[in-house]
């Protein structure tokens, strides 16, 4: 708690500044302007401009993201589709949890071939995925500001798989071709149905 990381970068990689597996607990964090590459490694999954997450329970309190981003080598296809979480890529088990209170997403994007690159990939903020199976994980965002991130997919998140609630949160200025601010879908085999709440919250010049 109480640390701050600014501009550092991971090279064929995910998580610029932090790879965590297992329980992780980030309060009163900021993240500024970190970035993760693939360094053109082939089908390399990859994601999380400043924190990569892989484990059952993440909390997440007072905490800002800013400026952070990934990139991705155009693969064969002349795209850059696979990039995920320009900000923070996380994955949960069937019944992990994941909360997030007080936070703020700005200024985070996934980018295609540089860091001035088009925009492209999914979750500009935040890209979560669940399990192939099971119970759907639980993430819920309480009182949280996601503002002029940018992605393909999901500009503020992308999730997949998972059960999302949003409380009292505000999206702004997110900009992607599908779904500015959240973009939610099934997964892969026989996945849990995703499940959304809304409570409280606003969405505005989203596109």
């Amino acid at each position: 708690q109480n640390c701050r990381t600014d501009g550092t970068g991971a090279s064929g990689s995910s998580g610029g500044a932090l790879f965590a597996f297992g329980p992780l607990q980030l309060t009163r964090t900021r993240f500024v302007g970190n970035s993760a590459y693939d360094s053109g490694i082939p089908n390399l999954g990859m994601g999380g401009g400043a924190v990569s997450f892989s484990g059952s329970t993440l909390q997440v309190d007072n905490t800002v993201f800013a400026d952070n981003y990934t990139v991705r080598t155009p693969q064969p296809a002349g795209n850059c589709a696979d990039g995920v979480g320009g900000a923070l890529a996380m994955s949960l088990p069937a019944g992990g949890t994941a909360s997030f209170i007080y936070t703020s997403f700005t200024g985070n994007s996934h980018r295609c071939g540089s860091p001035t690159g088009a925009i492209s990939g999914q979750g500009g903020a935040i890209s979560i995925f669940g399990p192939d199976s099971g119970a759907a994980p639980t993430v819920g965002i309480d009182s949280s500001f996601f503002g002029g991130n940018r992605a393909d997919n999901g500009a503020g998140i992308f999730a997949r798989a998972v059960a999302l609630t949003l409380n009292n949160t505000s999206f702004h200025d997110n900009v992607g071709r599908g779904a500015g601010a959240v973009f939610l879908t099934t997964g892969f085999g026989t996945p849990p149905t995703p499940e959304f709440r809304m409570i409280s919250s606003t969405f505005w010049r989203n596109g």
